[in-house]
């Protein structure tokens, strides 16, 4: 192959058009200033991070303390359905009353 300046034209022109092409792709510095004026400070995203974990803390408070109403009520039913403390008063004051009658001989 002979180094000629047809060569090194065409070489050239190649360059400069891949260059063209690629411009028309980039981001121009008005490009970048935009999203520049669009991003989120640090301090804004910290804010938006604090409120957000403020938000789920109250969620889950909330949450729980929701629970703990529904398993108190659970356990009042549970207690009033299954406790015997009052079946025993009423069966010792029974048994303070029954005067047994003659005795039965078997």
């Amino acid at each position: 192959m002979e180094l000629t300046q047809e060569y090194f034209d065409k070489g050239l022109a190649n360059i400069v058009d891949e260059i063209g092409s690629l411009k028309k792709i980039m981001a121009t510095k008005d490009d970048i200033k935009a999203i520049r004026a669009e991003m989120a400070t640090k301090e804004e995203l910290k804010n938006q991070l604090a409120d957000q974990s403020t938000e789920l803390k109250e969620y889950v408070q909330e949450s729980f303390a929701a629970q703990q109403v529904w398993m108190d009520e659970r356990f009042r039913e549970l207690i009033v359905k299954y406790d015997v403390r009052q079946r025993v008063e009423k069966l010792e004051k029974e048994f303070l009353e029954f005067k047994p009658g003659k005795p039965v001989h078997a």
